[in-house]
């Protein structure tokens, strides 16, 4: 069995042939799990399993709601928190991107530009609200969605596409004695055997076909120019490997 080692972390020399890594932060690719499925696969499979197994504690009967549901992330939290037998709220824009959401296991979409997230939230919910809130977005999602929080629930931070979040007054967090999480990957995989055991569960999901990864595209690293042109005007479709 040939095995292959991934690093698992952004590089500073990300346009590199090679560095130099402690083995401890290196992980096995199963023999059957390709080199870019792991590479497109690996940040955002992490992301997700800790996001909802760990930070969220997500469990059977939770009730989620995950603001921009069809993104990458958002899917992978959809498909992820669904497997743990919760019920799923998801956020979007456009009908397409609803009906993707649904196919990533959203048993309900809102379309934040036709409707008030919150207010369809509780209706959904029967006015109780969700347990857990994922908010990749910020400034403009976060502060609110503490209105549609059932008391004990928690509001997760882990994106800031609108910018960061305001600060939160303590008297917010009160009124149901929320909880608040601003979770940073490198801190639940800090140890070889976190890293190990929270990447194998990925590699897993790939191998029996349990969550439905994004598509990704191959480049050269020579062609690093393209690359970035194809991430800044839109047009690439999932993820960007590049390599020699």
């Amino acid at each position: 069995m040939i095995v292959v080692f991934f690093y698992l972390f952004f590089l500073i020399e990300a346009h590199a042939d090679f560095s130099i890594l402690a083995a401890s932060r290196l992980v096995k690719i199963p023999e059957k799990v390709s080199f870019e499925q792991a590479a497109t696969a690996m940040i955002q499979g992490i992301t997700a399993h800790y996001l909802v197994h760990t930070t969220g504690r997500v469990t059977a009967g939770t009730k989620v709601l995950v603001h921009a549901a069809a993104g990458g992330t958002g899917s992978l939290l959809c498909q992820v928190a669904k497997n743990a037998g919760a019920f799923v709220i998801g956020t979007c824009s456009t009908e397409a991107k609803a009906k993707k959401a649904k196919e990533a296991g959203a048993d309900e979409v809102i379309l934040y530009r036709d409707k008030d997230f919150v207010e369809e939230v509780l209706k959904i919910t029967d006015k109780k609200g969700v347990n857990v809130i994922f908010d990749g977005i910020g400034k403009s999602t976060f502060l609110k969605g503490f209105n549609c929080l059932e008391r004990l629930g928690i509001n997760i931070s882990f994106g800031q596409v609108s910018g960061p979040p305001d600060p939160i007054d303590l008297g917010v967090l009160s009124k149901g004695s929320f909880s608040v999480c601003s979770p940073y990957l490198y801190d639940y995989i800090f140890t070889e055997e976190d890293l190990k055991w929270r990447s194998s569960v990925v590699f897993d999901w790939i191998l029996k076909d349990k969550v439905k990864f994004g598509d990704f595209t191959i480049l050269p690293l020579s062609d690093g120019k393209n690359a970035y042109e194809m991430l800044e005007t839109g047009k690439s479709t999932g993820k960007i490997l590049m390599r020699t």
